[in-house]
């Protein structure tokens, strides 16, 4: 403190503070009480964003309570989602979001004939793409997501990434899947820990639309999807360092009879007519339940 010889003071204040701009004015004084100098102090204060601070374990606590309510999503956009990092290893570090809070019974009230628990309960997706894979080795989707062996053994791989704790409280997802809206024959498989998002659980809407598959009925769309339908940004999803294209789990509808899965754009729009042929590499950003 210039003048006073003071090079250096420590001391504790309670401020109390609001949402928002809380400004103060400190005050210090010499100890010969002539010596007197003001300083402004401003402190913005933030929601606590607490699924980005909150361990695994404290969540799960709020999971198995009250269905995780307080980290349910909110509008505005993926950048205005918390997000919470997780190190995979040699797959590097990746952040995750809340993507649904809506219990499964709740959503069986929204939906009788709901058979894919991909999008019911505490839903957890990834905020950014992990890496690129193909869902087969030839171009085809016969068979669905259930035959894309490629791509559901690279979510094995992602799997055994995760880190012990997250490992414990990931609970089974049964995930229906259609080949296209022409094709009446879904798709299940039971046990799953990772699981690809399929359009209507992006885009909601009407089923008979083109951009979802015959498997549209089975499911919902998410929480965090439908809240942040008006925001242009809420698709998109970076892979290293740039947006980038990531991978649906079902079949295109009359792109190559057989040959495509449809992919969300690095814009972030799909799905109509953004497809990637079964053996092209596109990215991958799954999704997994808490509970």
């Amino acid at each position: 403190i210039p003048d006073t010889g003071i090079k250096r003071l420590s001391t504790s204040l309670n401020l109390p503070l609001t949402l928002g701009t809380n400004n103060f004015i400190i005050t210090v004084k010499g100890e010969d009480n002539r010596t007197t100098h003001q300083y402004n102090l401003r402190i913005i204060a933030k929601p606590y964003p607490a699924f980005t601070y909150d361990s695994w374990e404290t969540i799960l606590a709020n999971v198995r309570k009250d269905g995780g309510q307080k980290y349910a999503p909110v509008s505005g956009g993926k950048d205005a989602q918390p997000t919470k990092d997780i190190d995979l290893g040699t797959l590097g570090i990746h952040k995750v979001r809340v993507a649904n809070t809506t219990s499964c019974e709740d959503a069986l009230l929204e939906n009788s004939n709901l058979t894919s628990t991909t999008a019911c309960g505490f839903v957890v997706e990834f905020a950014d793409i992990i890496g690129s894979s193909k869902m087969n080795t030839t171009a085809t989707s016969i068979g669905g997501y259930n035959a894309a062996t490629v791509m559901l053994n690279y979510l094995d791989t992602i799997y055994d990434a995760l880190p012990t704790d997250i490992k414990n409280i990931i609970i089974d997802t049964t995930v229906v899947s259609g080949r296209s809206r022409l094709d009446s024959n879904n798709f299940t498989l039971t046990g799953q820990k990772l699981y690809l998002l399929s359009g209507y659980e992006l885009n909601g809407g009407n089923c008979t639309s083109a951009s979802v598959d015959s498997a549209c009925g089975n499911t919902r769309q998410l929480d965090y999807y439908a809240t942040n339908a008006n925001f242009s940004d809420y698709r998109q999803k970076i892979f290293k360092t740039n947006y980038y294209k990531w991978w649906l789990r079902n079949a295109a509808d009359g792109v190559g009879e057989g040959k495509a899965f449809y992919v969300i754009d690095g814009e972030g729009k799909g799905i109509v007519s953004t497809y990637g042929y079964g053996n092209q590499s596109n990215g991958v950003s799954p999704a997994f339940r808490i509970g």
